[in-house]
Parts: C-alpha cells; structure tokens; sequence
C-alpha cells in the first residue's frame, strides 16, 4: 500500500500479537522517508497528539497497521 504526506489514515492493533480488541486511532501521515539500503518508512501524528513510525512496507513483526480512510 502506498502512502504520502496528508494522507488521513487509520490506525489498528493486531489482534494476532495479543493485543485485545481496541478502538483504531486516526491520524495524517507527516513524512514518509525513502533511506537507500533500508525499508521505506512513514511518521504519523495521531489524533491523541503522540507521533508514531512505522515500515510502509508489510510487516509481520509490526503490531499495528494501517489502512487509508476514505471520504474525509
């Protein structure tokens, strides 16, 4: 999935690490940064102010993801 700077998204736990059922967070993506030699990665400001970084790549190691929201 691709993501750039402004993009509204979304942010979700997996269940599948063990964290219960919670409430996803929105946040804007803020930077996404492209260092050669190692994975693509992306800054989020979420709504609660906190600021998270994160692979834009699949990872299964990751214990949130992210999805795009639409119509906002």
């Amino acid at each position: 999935m691709r993501f750039k700077t402004g993009d509204r998204v979304q942010m979700m736990w997996k269940r599948s690490k063990g964290f219960p059922k919670m409430r996803p967070v929105s946040g804007v993506v803020v930077a996404v940064g492209f260092n050669r030699g190692q994975k693509a990665r992306m800054q989020v400001c979420l709504e609660t102010g906190d600021h998270v970084i994160q692979d834009i790549e699949y990872d299964r190691d990751a214990w949130v993801a992210f999805k795009h929201i639409q119509g906002r």
